[in-house]
């Protein structure tokens, strides 16, 4: 995963203890997903189930009430035993390309691409509208890649843009890199972890503070959301890259 170039100062050192720990990285993720793969699984189509035209779903969740629910960027659609409901979004701003879900600490949220943010109301049974990013910043060129919630019931959103706050009302740019993409997730009540290009990070939401996890100059064609699978979900794996086990 490396390209073998001399150090310098100012440049980072790739070296055999860093060979050695990409190495480590790349075993354990065949062993991680060798076991998780070997167990048996079924599959079914929801369209032949519940006999309707669902295509191009973006992400799938399950609630504390045992109900599944899938996006697509025609809606949200959420799924029993032996029944289903359509929810439409109430879209503020055309072009959505895609929705996704986050459910956390009981609470559902779809989110799009393009920076529109809905909250699932129990009570009524629809999704409202939470904020529109389009008509809050500037700058209308940006993408939203993940969103996930902290334990202060705040919103955090990686973009093309920036990590952004979502806060009462208010949001916040709290890091910025030129050209930057970012992926985050939860890692506990108070630490987000972040992914770009070439770096991991775990983000302290109280005091902003970082600490670098794992940093690598990537060959070309190296894909972040695939590193950010490997270390974000990889039960074996990040625990050790916390703990600085891994070198």
């Amino acid at each position: 995963m490396t390209q073998g170039r001399k150090s310098q100062r100012g440049e980072h050192n790739e070296g055999p203890v860093q060979k050695r720990g990409l190495i480590t990285l790349f075993i354990l993720c065949v062993v991680s997903f060798w076991g998780t793969s070997a167990r048996a699984r079924e599959f079914y189509s929801i369209n032949t189930l519940y006999d309707i035209s669902m295509r191009m779903t973006n992400s799938i969740c399950k609630d504390d009430h045992g109900f599944v629910w899938a996006s697509s960027r025609t809606g949200v659609i959420r799924l029993s035993d032996d029944s289903y409901r359509i929810y439409s979004l109430p879209y503020k701003t055309t072009g959505a390309l895609n929705v996704k879900l986050l459910f956390e600490d009981s609470e559902l949220t779809a989110y799009t691409n393009n920076g529109q943010i809905f909250v699932y109301n129990s009570v009524y049974d629809r999704f409202n509208l939470l904020v529109n990013l389009g008509s809050v910043l500037t700058d209308q060129h940006f993408e939203v890649y993940t969103l996930v919630k902290d334990s202060a019931e705040d919103y955090w959103i990686a973009s093309n843009a920036g990590i952004y706050k979502y806060h009462a009302g208010n949001l916040e740019l709290i890091d910025k890199a030129p050209g930057g993409r970012y992926l985050i997730a939860r890692y506990d009540d108070q630490s987000l972890i972040i992914v770009q290009q070439e770096k991991i990070r775990l983000l302290d939401t109280r005091s902003l503070q970082n600490k670098e996890l794992w940093t690598c100059k990537l060959l070309p064609d190296t894909k972040l959301s695939y590193i950010h699978n490997w270390f974000v979900f990889n039960p074996i794996l990040f625990p050790k890259f916390i703990n600085g086990q891994v070198a």
